[in-house]
């Protein structure tokens, strides 16, 4: 099963969902593109949390709602 971006994003805050991965290469490539997406989009809202299991090569991904950062504005 192929786990995009669009699949983490489309988690709601307060919810969670648990991918089943081919193996735990994969599980750990969506862990870290879980994190990415924290990085790249900080203004969500949302934050990603992920916990991952190599036996069962499963990989859950928790969203958690979050404070949304005050961007400062540039004088000049």
């Amino acid at each position: 099963m192929k786990i995009g971006k669009d699949d983490l994003l489309a988690i709601e805050a307060g919810t969670d969902r648990t991918f089943e991965c081919k193996d735990g290469k994969q599980c750990e490539s969506v862990r870290q593109q879980a994190y990415r997406i924290n990085n790249l989009n900080p203004l969500r809202g949302i934050r990603l949390k992920a916990s991952m299991d190599w036996l069962k090569s499963t990989v859950k991904i928790t969203a958690i709602e979050c404070e949304v950062p005050q961007l400062e504005k540039a004088n000049g």
